[in-house]
């Protein structure tokens, strides 16, 4: 029957219209762009990921947990194991902008005092990109591998040995900014399993050691590489990084209330500053705000901190649900929005295409979850079958069906 096909609309969330207006917000710059029309297509292409956020958040369910987990460790993986090709031959740098396309040439843009090491930047934007991705992806690995009652151990065994895997990855990137996210994300996480999971004894996580050991054993090889890139940052770095703030501000006066257009801001440098592509100051404001506020104005940058603010409390409360999976998964997505807003501080990047569209999707599936959080009263069929998490810490026998979804 054709009216089986039809299904009803889902009533807005809460959520739902900070994301509905942070579109509006992208929508409204349009009128005062430097370049409507670069406006418009990223007004286009911000409707494309807010469809994924707004289908996944009213349809995600519960059985959908497994195969989303197991297509986001395939693509830690990929992204590590070619980040680590990269860094050690300097190959394949740069597949990402240029496609793959042979006939492109591509030169990976210069630290001063690191001229010599090959940064991975996987199939990202670039190094900075790629060590949010794994910023924003590894906490959902790790969180599986430190969830007791409900997982086997084989599960656990692979997630954990997927974060371990995929942390070289983001140590390839070499990114200050990516390994400081990274570190916030994972205070984030561990915070929320010792006040749930691990509130009553910590000795269960007397099994994560040997994690912590092998992930030590595995990164001591790149230890001076490591402190090198943390402690020795070229003054001229740091005043360029100065002078893109103070060029974004002086942008943003002339239309202070909606910005210059979605999308503007690098054909707006051109047009005011007549600074171009190879410049050593043609990059964004390296502030996530800034860069906002310089686009959309104060109505965006406005919409975006209120968007934070409400995502960070309904994931809050997915992180302290009484199921332990839910518990994790919410704690990660937590860790997620943690990691992305401190990369934020030091860098726009979370605007290229692999980071924007793994925020949204991890967004829709933020919400999706907050959406069957409230559900979990009304689920009494699926208790009965051994869904729903054990009685007690001993009672794991249906607790280890969740994952599977009941199978």
């Amino acid at each position: 029957c054709s009216s089986d096909l039809i299904q009803r609309i889902p009533k807005p969330a809460t959520l739902d219209w900070w994301v509905f207006a942070f579109w509006c917000a992208h929508a409204i710059s349009v009128f005062h762009a430097t370049s409507p029309g670069l406006a418009i297509l990223e007004v286009v292409r911000l409707g494309r990921y807010l469809m994924v956020y707004f289908y996944l958040a009213h349809n995600l369910r519960r059985q959908h947990l497994k195969w989303i987990t197991a297509g986001l460790m395939c693509a830690i993986l990929m992204q590590a194991s070619l980040a680590v090709v990269q860094y050690r031959s300097g190959k394949l740098l740069g597949i990402g902008r240029t496609k793959g396309a042979s006939d492109l040439d591509y030169e990976q843009y210069t630290v001063p005092g690191f001229e010599n090491v090959s940064r991975a930047e996987g199939t990202t934007f670039d190094s900075h990109a790629l060590g949010l991705f794994f910023a924003m992806t590894l906490p959902v690995p790790l969180g599986l591998a430190l969830t007791h009652t409900v997982l086997r151990s084989r599960y656990r065994i692979m997630a954990g040995a997927c974060f371990i895997l995929g942390m070289p990855g983001l140590v390839a990137s070499f990114t200050r900014a990516g390994w400081l996210a990274f570190a916030g994300g994972f205070v984030v996480l561990l915070v929320c399993l010792l006040r749930g999971q691990y509130h009553n004894s910590l000795k269960r996580l007397l099994p994560a050691a040997p994690l912590g050991v092998v992930l030590l054993v595995v990164l001591i090889p790149q230890a001076p590489k490591i402190r090198q890139r943390l402690m020795e940052a070229p003054p001229e770095l740091i005043s360029a990084r100065v002078e893109t703030v103070e060029m974004a501000i002086g942008m943003w006066k002339k239309s202070p209330l909606i910005g210059r257009g979605a999308n503007n801001y690098m054909y707006t440098l051109e047009k005011e500053f007549a600074i171009f592509e190879g410049d050593p100051y043609f990059i964004p404001a390296h502030n996530m705000t800034i860069f906002v506020v310089t686009e959309l104005g104060v109505v965006g940058v406005a919409v975006m901190i209120g968007l934070g603010i409400v995502a960070f409390l309904k994931f809050s409360k997915i992180a302290r649900a009484a199921d332990p999976l839910l518990q994790t998964f919410g704690a990660a997505f937590l860790a997620m929005l943690t990691a992305m807003f401190i990369e934020g501080l030091f860098d726009p990047i979370y605007a290229t295409t692999v980071t924007y569209y793994l925020f949204w999707f991890e967004m829709g599936l933020g919400a999706g979850l907050y959406r069957l959080l409230g559900e979990l009263p009304e689920r009494t069929e699926d208790r009965a079958r051994g869904d729903a998490i054990p009685s007690s810490p001993g009672d794991d026998s249906k607790g280890r069906l969740l994952l599977a979804g009941g199978q």
